[in-house]
């Protein structure tokens, strides 16, 4: 059985989000003149989560009949060009605002501006380390670090010098993955020092690549998001040592899939990035129309395995929303 590219990716199912498109084409929203800025991390487009969290704002705010704008830097490690955007949005005057905060301790002066402005939030994916009552919409992501280090731990038989490549160490996605990995794989573990790669696969690749020459005794890898993953992959495979490692990534780009296909990466553990955007949408009107919203609301994750990547609910969590 083949994979299908464009598949939904998102918690509904496929009938619910077919019934919602249909009550759009036909019967519109009603507009509210509500203006949604989204404060993203990065508009890199070549990291497909973030493509399928955008898809998924777009089409709740279109069931909303809301306004959004999509503003984020380049490089999720350009803290302070996403506090400088904060600002810029803020003087906007946007009705509300989905926030992705890139470092959950420097973006707290941002949030409190937006609290002094009147304007509420919903954070989106990470959190900022601020106790206001704001929303949160995310993965659980120290449970998920938990699959990947008991999913490492099973394939290499807690044996060998394990890698350990992550986005950012100053995010609290980054954190929390990092703490649940360790946390899964349970004690014993020989780690080297993590190599953080900022969402660039050249990054991580250049940190795995060098902890590879250095230890070529190394037994397994995981790595915490997308491009992590897809650099730590290739720097093992350009040094001949794929077949000796077990790799567990995380996230589901093409690259990934194509990758748990030929078995150069063991598993993945699978987010739902399109759903996490188009409740943080649904999530911010609701604050807008003073409907009750709880503080956090959990996506799923899934550990995907290449004998289990076409199985039907798998396939739902692989293949994201793309045009």
């Amino acid at each position: 059985m083949k994979p299908i590219y464009n598949r939904i990716i998102t918690g509904l199912t496929v009938a619910a989000l077919l019934t919602a498109v249909a009550l759009v084409m036909f019967y519109p929203a009603e507009k509210k003149d509500y203006t949604i800025a989204v404060i993203g991390k990065s508009s890199d487009t070549g990291i497909e989560f973030w493509t399928a969290v955008n898809k998924g704002i777009e089409l709740a705010a279109e069931e909303q009949g809301v306004h959004v704008t999509i503003d984020a830097p380049l490089y999720e490690s350009d803290v302070a060009g996403q506090i400088a955007l904060t600002d810029e949005v803020i003087a906007r005057k946007p009705d509300g605002v989905i926030f992705i905060p890139t470092d959950e301790d420097a973006l707290i002066e941002s949030a409190k501006k937006m609290k002094a402005a009147k304007i509420p939030y919903v954070c989106l994916d990470s959190d900022v380390n601020l106790d206001d009552g704001h929303v949160l919409i995310a993965t659980d992501n120290f449970a998920a670090g938990q699959k990947a280090g008991k999913t490492l731990h099973a394939l290499t038989g807690g044996q060998g010098k394990i890698i350990v490549a992550a986005h950012s160490e100053i995010s609290s996605t980054g954190r929390q993955r990092i703490s649940g990995f360790f946390d899964g794989y349970g004690t014993g573990a020989s780690a080297l020092p993590v190599v953080y790669s900022d969402s660039v696969p050249e990054n991580a690749y250049n940190g795995v690549y060098q902890l590879l020459t250095e230890h070529p005794d190394v037994t397994g890898i995981v790595g915490l998001n997308e491009p992590s993953t897809v650099g730590a992959v290739n720097a093992a495979r350009d040094l001949g040592l794929l077949e000796n490692i077990h790799v567990v990534g995380f996230d589901s780009s093409f690259t990934e899939i194509k990758y748990l296909e030929s078995g150069a990466v063991s598993a993945v553990v699978s987010q739902e990035p399109f759903n996490m955007g188009y409740l943080s949408l649904t999530a911010i009107c609701d604050i807008l129309d003073d409907k009750k919203v709880k503080g956090n609301i959990l996506t799923n994750t899934r550990v995907i395995t290449r004998e289990n990547m076409y199985d039907e609910e798998n396939q739902k969590f692989l293949f994201m929303f793309m045009e």
